[in-house]
């Protein structure tokens, strides 16, 4: 068996760390977009690309300027272009107008606590007894004898 070299991965051999060591980004020296970037880093996957422009963007590391339009005024998402903070002039490039709202803390009056009013817990008032009358008697020998039957014909009745 031929002593051969061992060129097998490196996950889980960087110490502490876990996982694949870094691959570095091969950034363009004038403005681009995340399609260029991709275009010039082929080893690296679109997503890790996006993950890392976004962390140098919050690290001040690279610029975002003004995206580019769709051609002929059609409908569509602008293009998002960079440049790295180096390399960003004013003078040729536009950056992004980014405006950011301040967030204003709302406070309620102070109240003395002699102005404050507060309610007394709900409760009901007591009800009126209410006369519930009996319901009748039923009815006794005496009291069917004294009400008269309607009579039912033996015959039908043709009219």
């Amino acid at each position: 068996m031929a002593n051969k070299t061992k060129r097998g991965s490196q996950k889980g051999q960087r110490g502490t760390t876990v996982g694949a060591p870094p691959k570095p980004v091969n950034w363009p020296s004038g403005a681009f977009t995340i399609k260029t970037l991709v275009g010039r880093n082929q080893r690296q996957c679109e997503l890790s690309l996006r993950n890392k422009v976004n962390a140098s963007l919050e690290s001040g590391e690279i610029v975002e300027l003004e995206g580019i339009k769709q051609p002929g005024g059609k409908v569509g998402r602008p293009k998002s272009r960079y440049v790295l903070k180096a390399n960003f002039d004013a003078t040729a490039m536009k950056q992004k107008n980014i405006t950011l709202t301040p967030v204003v803390a709302v406070s309620a009056p102070a109240v003395a606590p002699s102005q404050l009013v507060v309610p007394a817990p709900c409760v009901a008032p007591p009800s009126p007894q209410i006369a519930v009358p009996a319901s009748p008697a039923p009815e006794t020998a005496e009291t069917a004898s004294t009400t008269e039957a309607t009579p039912v014909p033996s015959e039908p009745v043709i009219g």
